[in-house]
């Protein structure tokens, strides 16, 4: 009965969707795509872990559900109609020295970071890679390199290669500064071992193209499309996120240069597992957190732990401020206190840190805000939807791709828990608002600029 509830589910919403805006890749596409998928799996159990309630896949559905509504609701139908495209602006910036130093300035921060971390982990074992990230007083010998690393280097690897990545699929430009973006991206994985990175790089690309594919399929468009770029540019891209990704899979098995048919063996026998368990696990951990009650041992976080990343800065500046004389119980704080420790999900398998976002909203006061707080995060997407259709550049296509993979994630995780997160958006919204302050200027000033061939009566002059 599940099976069926959840795959018409997934077949109504994709067709609302569709309807609704108009184009067929929208952030509700890919939002449904991916909870259908990992849904229809963990029903299936493929690797016998522990049977997952009813009452947890009926929650999961709520909220999938009130999401989906509250974006439905927001967008009127064929709202692409009304749209038409004038122009993708490069931003110029992109291509400027001032970003190319940004880049090369991360790229030395990293390469610190990397040696350090390599020192650490020589005078320790594989099982340690990632405390060494993690655990204060390690890699980071103070809560202020900790910050800078995760509120400024983070944002600055995430934000530079999606912005790059976007100019590339949709105006066809790759500079010296996508590459190094691409070694910054290799560097922040090595340290520590992380591979959503490239995780992240798979969806931002896949995710740029359906939305390219309804602005140039869908929307009116009154310019040239660009140069094209060779699809095996793209699978290339692809092929570097998942070859990096396994290859930090060896790293933690003790494997640092794998062969080839070591690095396939690894791949087919561990990767895709493991890749399979980071989106089935979170449905087991979420019903061990509502099965056991943990919201009622902790009590409520009241809105707190959906707004957790925010909390966090807030909570850090009042500490600086404070000079250590006042501090938060922070809802992250709250969270943690049953998220870091790992459970067993079945099979003697252990498994930590993704609840899934519903774990986040039922903290915050159980059934009734998971579904006020899915329909509030509906409505969001709905409204940056509506936005980037109306006012369409790179930073708006960039901001629309990273808060699309963000509802996407909500399967395994709420990623605005983190500041850096919250940073990243933050980012992309001052640039577009300074990016379309100084072309309005521009546009003013060009109104204003006499035409030397008009006489003051508007006649030309020969």
């Amino acid at each position: 009965m599940l099976y069926i509830l959840f795959i018409v589910t997934a077949i109504f919403v994709f067709c609302a969707g569709v309807f609704r805006t108009g184009n067929r890749f929208n952030p509700l596409t890919f939002y449904i795509g991916f909870w259908g998928l990992w849904t229809i799996v963990s029903l299936n159990n493929p690797f016998t872990l522990n049977d997952v309630t009813s009452r947890t896949y009926l929650i999961v559905w709520v909220h999938v559900i009130i999401t989906s509504v509250g974006f439905l609701l927001i967008n009127q139908g064929n709202i692409q109609k009304r749209v038409i495209i004038k122009e993708i602006s490069a931003y110029e910036f992109l291509l400027s020295k001032k970003f190319l130093i940004l880049q090369l300035f991360t790229l030395l921060v990293l390469a610190y970071f990397y040696r350090k971390y390599n020192l650490l982990l020589s005078s320790m074992s594989i099982l340690d890679s990632r405390r060494i990230v993690y655990e204060q007083g390690l890699l980071f010998g103070s809560s202020v390199s900790t910050i800078f690393y995760s509120w400024i280097i983070t944002p600055i690897v995430k934000v530079s290669i999606l912005l790059l990545l976007s100019n590339l699929i949709l105006n066809g430009r790759k500079n010296v500064s996508l590459w190094i973006s691409m070694v910054n991206c290799i560097l922040f994985s090595f340290i520590g071992g992380g591979r959503f990175v490239f995780f992240e790089i798979i969806f931002f690309v896949l995710i740029a193209f359906g939305f390219k594919y309804d602005m140039f399929k869908k929307i009116t468009v009154n310019f040239k499309k660009v140069k094209r770029i060779n699809k095996l540019f793209y699978a290339t891209v692809i092929l570097f996120g998942v070859y990096f990704m396994n290859l930090n899979t060896a790293k933690r098995l003790g494997i640092s240069s794998p062969s080839l048919r070591e690095s396939i063996d690894i791949f087919t026998n561990t990767s895709i597992k493991q890749m399979a368990l980071y989106f089935i696990g979170p449905f087991r951990t979420l019903d061990y957190f509502l099965t056991a009650k943990i919201a009622e041992v902790t009590g409520h976080t009241l809105g707190r732990s959906f707004f957790s990343g925010v909390e966090e800065i807030f909570n850090t500046f009042l500490i600086f401020f404070s000079r250590n004389g006042m501090s938060l119980h922070t809802a992250n704080e709250v969270s943690s206190s049953f998220t870091v420790q790992s459970i067993v999900i079945g099979n003697n398998i252990t498994f930590n840190a993704f609840y899934s976002a519903i774990m986040n909203f039922y903290l915050d006061g159980g059934i009734l805000l998971v579904i006020l707080l899915s329909a509030l995060l509906g409505i969001v997407m709905a409204l940056a939807y509506k936005y980037y259709l109306a006012n369409t550049n790179i930073l708006t296509f960039s901001l629309l791709v990273f808060m699309t993979y963000q509802l996407v994630a909500t399967e395994f995780r709420w990623n605005y828990s983190a500041p850096g997160t919250c940073i990243a958006i933050g980012v992309l919204v001052f640039l577009h608002r300074r990016h379309a302050k100084k072309s309005l200027i521009a546009e003013e000033d060009s109104l204003q600029t006499p035409n030397p061939f008009l006489s003051f009566n508007g006649r030309k002059q020969f």
